[in-house]
C-alpha cells in the first residue's frame, strides 16, 4: 500500500488487485499493460489503472568473470574485507 494514497497499491507481483474491493483478478499482469491500461474488476465493476514496470538489478561479479577480488579492509572491528571491484565481502578469522 502508497503511504501517500491508501487506494494506490505497487507490488513487485503478477497478479491485479482492484483497488475499492481488493478483488484479485483472475487476468495475470501481461507486458501489454507496460504504458498504462484500464482494467475493470470482476467483482465490483469499478474501472482502475493498472501500469507495468520492470525493475532489475545487475552486479559485477569477479568469480563470474576469472578475475581476481581487490580486497579491502571494509570493517576493522569485525575483519570484514570487501571486493573494490565487485563488492564482494568476506569475513576473515585467521587475520
Amino acid at each position: 500500500m502508497n503511504e501517500i494514497h491508501p487506494k494506490f497499491e505497487d507490488k513487485f507481483d503478477t497478479v491485479v488487485k482492484c483497488p475499492y474491493c481488493g478483488h484479485i483478478q483472475d487476468d495475470e499482469v501481461t507486458y501489454d499493460l507496460m504504458d498504462g491500461d484500464t482494467v475493470e474488476c470482476e467483482n465490483c465493476g469499478k474501472k482502475f489503472w493498472v501500469n507495468v514496470y520492470i525493475e532489475y538489478l545487475t552486479t559485477p561479479d569477479c568469480e563470474l568473470n576469472h578475475e581476481k577480488h581487490e580486497w579491502v579492509l571494509y570493517d576493522k572491528e569485525h575483519n570484514i574485507y570487501m571486493c573494490k571491484k565487485c563488492g564482494q565481502t568476506e569475513v576473515r578469522y585467521d587475520v
